[in-house]
């Protein structure tokens, strides 16, 4: 009997850590790839988005340079949990909107108040379409090159001079023209980043440029 009980005992003790390792190597991948998903930083999202205001320089139709308030959102759909990319690298798409009030030439920086009163009603906007490819600095500063089309709404486009055919229209029109932008952005918490973008829009008659403060939030 003493020597069928001892029989047991040895063989318990014997199974109990084979069995606690295989219970670990079960739970363990699971439970990593979780505590990576719940510790995911704002630039590690999969969607983002960032309010933004700030500044539109162009050429008005008095072919002056001038500056107008801009302000709107950017979004971000990040690609690098589908296309392999080094931990340190991002890649994503991106667009949003930038709405302006250009008001008529000679306004005020809000477009109110012109010196002579041509298109006071004058709007305007730009939709990037945007590749974006980020670098992690630092753990939380991330650097971001964008590029793509972008699509430039104006309401009156003699408010607006682009070189083209199109500034002479009575109509709303559309253009579209490339671009190219640099975003710094500094976590704050997991979720909001704060962010400082400028973007350049070549044009036939001179370029077009935003630049934006922005605060990043990640959504998913």
């Amino acid at each position: 009997m003493r020597i069928l009980l001892a029989s047991i005992l040895l063989t318990t003790l014997g199974i109990s850590p084979i069995a606690r390792a295989q219970d670990e190597d079960q739970v363990t991948p699971t439970t990593r790839a979780e505590a990576r998903e719940v510790t995911k930083d704002v630039f590690e999202k999969a969607w983002s988005i960032t309010p933004r205001v700030g500044v539109l320089g162009y050429q008005d139709g008095t072919q002056s340079y001038t500056s107008r308030a801009t302000e709107g959102f950017t979004t971000n759909i990040n690609l690098a949990g589908v296309v392999p990319f080094p931990s340190s690298w991002n890649l994503g798409l991106e667009t949003g909107l930038l709405f302006t009030h250009n008001g008529s030439s000679g306004s005020n920086f809000f477009g109110t108040d012109p010196t002579v009163s041509i298109s006071p009603g004058a709007n305007s906007f730009v939709v990037p379409m945007n590749l974006a490819f980020g670098y992690r600095l630092t753990d939380s500063m991330m650097l971001t090159l964008t590029a793509g089309p972008q699509l430039v709404y104006r309401s009156a486009p003699s408010s607006m001079r682009f070189g083209r055919a199109s500034d002479l229209g009575t109509a709303n029109q559309i253009d579209f023209f490339p671009g190219v932008g640099l975003n710094a952005g500094w976590t704050v918490t997991r979720d909001l980043a704060v962010s400082l973008r400028g973007d350049v829009i070549p044009t036939p008659a001179a370029p077009m440029f935003t630049a934006t403060l922005g605060a990043t939030f990640g959504i998913a």
